[in-house]
């Protein structure tokens, strides 16, 4: 916190400023009785520039293109170490203002035009006032300190050849605000001068509240129609108030207030909730840094003086009453600012996307009104019209597809009944439950063909075994092959050696002998593989080459006794396909009976295990149902605007329910038409005509002091 100069009593001030990344606003200045802010014009300021390394490597080469009105020992400058000295960090260990607010652009992190324009004009500001006749602030005053910062931003401007590529864009633009306040001698009223240039706001706080003191620079449509930039020269507005004692001056950046609503009410809520909560000066600065510390939005700079209260508890008495008031005030603008906004608003507004949307999504309504109907939630949005056209369209559908069902069952039952005729050994497979003699030949004759195809089955394992054995066979040839395959490269090498070296004639000659020996009786062993009753005698058998004669003969067992054993089951499948046969003409002789007298029983089971038809379900499948009447409602009344018309004033009747629509519309659209339609009969209540008329005099109030200008 720092304190004013002795000329006058009982003021406490202080500044903070929460920064966002891109650091628009300057940090707030209080000089002696002025009060500023700066903020940086992000929208049209963020144009980054690269500023060269010999522009920005000290505070006093900055100063000296910003301030070139001074002597180029800059800091040494009696105005501007009084400067430095009053509006310090009041820690000598740490940064003065200057370093503070110049180090991003000397470090040129994120030099945009907004950023550097904020500074330039607090740097003029203050070096202006610090030279000036304080005691006037006249509209001449006014003119001149404009002048002074239009030139300082140009100057800089030029001297580090700052350009942006897009002409729409603005070059080093900023808005404005200062407050200069001084007493009146031998009276309570204070004189208070509000400069200002752009949309940042000097406030005054007093027992009667929260006003305005500046009025936003903007056109009909909340553009800025004034500022300072490089490229135009920015206008001063200027007025003059005589105020009566105790009060709090705020001057503040827009992310302090919220441009966008009209009220301003939540920001004297806020800032009054601060103040009663707080117990001295430095508590309310820390409870206000914590509130706008989560204000990623945009900077937010507040410079505040609290003038003529002798501690803070004075300030916290003087606005209790208010306090009470405000919080009212809010609560119910809380909870009626949204609904009367909606309201107050021509119905098309608000009810045009969802009149639209239902229109193009009425086949997917149906659907789902038909789905809420069938799962016994008869009553969401549904007339009584709605609920005897979705009945009599089930009683249709049902009836339709009972039909539909039947015809289909009789006619798999004729399918099927010619197909026993047709495949009578096919039909009798299946268990049928009949009784007597005939129930004991079907029986035998189940019981034969399940032999057989447990007979078969073991066929096929055989045959499986029998190939295995093959296979086995071609490994042992292949391993004979491949022994062949080497005495033949072996007797080629000794053929070779040979002819080299004629001493070793004679025992290569050998050796050859040897390797044509060994591969005759190969020879002889594949032969014997291939051909079972082929003739080997002891000596091939006890040679080197034993291993494969044990492996052949080890094959030729295992085979032999796989065909006797498959011989074997052959003959019992040709004995049980014989006796299945003799089965079968015992039954050929009761086949009309079976068919005649027990046709149902045998058609139902027949049906229901078949695999050569479908099922014989005849039940109604309820999603069918639902398909169809959704189906058949879309087809009547999806091109209908006087069904759709209807259906779409019931939702308007029942906003508050929740039903099948919710899945078709954006939330926050449905919310707003609900809470349209929910309060739009309210709209002349006595409850909501008092919140108007009661936010309506708090907008007056709030402006009560500009308008009596």
């Amino acid at each position: 916190m720092t304190k004013d100069n002795k000329s006058l009593n009982n003021i406490s001030s202080f500044v903070f400023h929460i920064s966002t990344p891109n650091n628009e606003d300057v940090e707030p200045a209080v000089y002696r009785n002025w009060l500023a802010v700066a903020d940086g014009m992000g929208g049209s300021g963020c144009m980054e520039h690269t500023v060269d390394e010999k522009f920005r490597k000290s505070l006093s080469k900055v100063l000296s293109y910003v301030l070139p009105e001074c002597t180029a020992q800059l800091l040494e400058n009696q105005r501007y170490r009084q400067l430095k000295h009053l509006i310090s960090a009041g820690d000598p260990k740490k940064k003065s203002y200057f370093e503070r607010i110049f180090e991003p652009c000397i470090n040129d992190e994120c030099n945009t035009s907004a950023r550097w324009a904020s500074r330039i004009a607090m740097v003029r500001f203050l070096f202006y006032v610090t030279g000036s006749d304080n005691n006037v602030i006249d509209r001449t005053y006014c003119d001149n300190l404009a002048k002074f910062i239009t030139k300082g931003l140009v100057g800089t401007q030029k001297h580090l050849g700052l350009t942006v590529s897009n002409s729409a864009m603005s070059m080093l633009p900023t808005t404005f605000v200062a407050a200069h306040y001084k007493n009146i001698q031998d009276s309570s009223d204070c004189i208070v001068n509000a400069v200002w240039a752009g949309d940042s706001r000097l406030y005054l706080l007093d027992k009667n509240g929260l006003r305005k003191l500046t009025a936003d620079d903007e056109n009909e449509v909340g553009l800025l129609t004034n500022n300072f930039s490089a490229k135009a020269e920015g206008r001063l507005n200027l007025r003059t108030y005589s105020l009566r004692k105790p009060f709090v001056l705020l001057c503040a950046s827009d992310g302090f207030f919220d441009a966008y609503e009209t009220t301003g009410l939540a920001v004297e809520q806020k800032l009054l909730d601060d103040i009663n909560k707080s117990k001295s000066f430095k508590d309310l600065r820390k409870a206000l840094i914590e509130r706008y510390n989560g204000n990623l939005s945009d900077d937010t700079s507040v410079a505040f003086a609290a003038i003529g209260f002798s501690d803070y508890n004075q300030l916290k008495n003087m606005l209790s009453n208010r306090y009470k008031q405000i919080n009212n005030l809010f609560h119910r603008y809380q909870k009626y600012a949204h609904i009367i906004e909606l309201i107050d608003r021509p119905e098309r507004f608000v009810t045009n996307m969802i009149c639209d949307r239902f229109r193009s999504k009425f086949g997917n309504i149906i659907s789902l009104i038909i789905e809420k109907y069938f799962a016994g939630q008869e009553d969401v949005l549904l007339t009584d019209w709605w609920k005897n056209q979705i009945s009599e369209c089930k009683s249709e559908c049902e009836n339709e597809l009972s039909g539909r069902k039947q015809e289909e069952y009789e006619k798999l039952k004729k399918n099927v009944t010619e197909s026993i005729k047709a495949y009578p050994k096919e039909c009798l497979k299946e268990e049928i439950n009949l009784n007597g003699d005939i129930a004991n030949v079907l029986r035998e004759y189940r019981e034969s063909i399940t032999s057989i195809e447990n007979l078969l089955a073991k066929r096929k394992e055989l045959e499986d075994g029998l190939h295995a054995v093959e296979e086995e066979l071609y490994e042992i040839l292949d391993n004979i092959w491949e022994e062949q395959e080497r005495l033949i490269d072996q007797t080629i090498e000794s053929i070779s050696l040979s002819k080299e070296d004629a001493v070793c004639l004679n025992e290569e000659n050998k050796n050859r002998r040897a390797y044509t020996s060994a591969a005759y009786r190969l020879s002889l062993m594949e032969s014997f593989a291939l051909y079972e009753n082929f003739e080997i005698n002891e000596k091939e058998k006890e040679l080197s080459y034993k291993q494969f004669y044990e492996r052949i003969c080890s094959n030729h067992k295992k085979r032999a006794e796989q065909d006797k054993e498959k011989q074997s089951v052959d003959k019992e499948i040709f004995s049980t396909e014989r006796d299945l046969n003799s089965c079968f003409d015992n039954i050929e002789k009761n086949i009309g009976q079976i068919i005649e007298h027990r046709r149902e029983i045998f058609t139902d089971e027949f049906i229901n295990k078949s695999d050569m038809n479908s099922s014989a379900d005849v039940s109604i499948n309820a999603d069918d149902v639902k398909q169809f009447v959704s189906n058949k409602l879309v087809e009547l009344y999806g091109r209908d605007e006087d069904v759709i018309d209807k259906t779409l004033d019931e939702l308007k009747n029942h906003p508050e329910e929740e039903s099948c629509i919710d899945k078709i519309f954006p939330q926050n659209k449905l919310a707003d038409f609900r809470m349209y339609y929910g309060n739009i009969r309210k709209a002349d209540s006595e409850e909501f005509v008092k919140y108007r008329d009661d936010i309506a005099e708090y907008i007056r109030g709030i402006d009560q002091l500009l308008h009596n200008k």
